[in-house]
């Protein structure tokens, strides 16, 4: 193949596509600004710790159901685990709600705001 030749190559073209999407991305992030992407920081900050809580919590759990000496207390030892993470999902749920409510307002608006 000659540089004159009009010939498609499919993996520039597909790089230089893939090049193209980028600087779109790129753009766009960078008009929603700094403070959007603090935001998202948070929120992912906030998803990794609480992940990471649980899997503790999650762990600490199957310790104490080999500890456990009898079903009565197999059985406490469950609904105590699973009330607990119902009301910690739930709080999290909230948390997380609360953080994404003010994910879209605009550069130097502040979060949950109208104006």
């Amino acid at each position: 193949m000659t540089k004159d030749d009009k010939t498609a190559d499919p993996t520039k073209a597909m790089t230089d596509m893939m090049a193209q999407m980028q600087k779109m991305g790129t753009d766009a992030m960078a008009a929603m600004g700094g403070d959007w992407a603090e935001r998202m920081s948070k929120v992912g900050t906030e998803v990794m710790s609480f992940a990471a809580d649980r899997m503790k919590q999650d762990m600490e759990f199957q310790q104490k159901l080999l500890q456990c000496r009898d079903m009565q207390e197999l059985q406490q030892v469950q609904s105590r685990f699973w009330q607990e993470a119902i009301e910690q999902y739930r709080g999290e749920m909230e948390r997380l709600a609360e953080m994404g409510g003010g994910m879209w307002s605009m550069p130097g608006q502040k979060p949950g705001s109208k104006d």
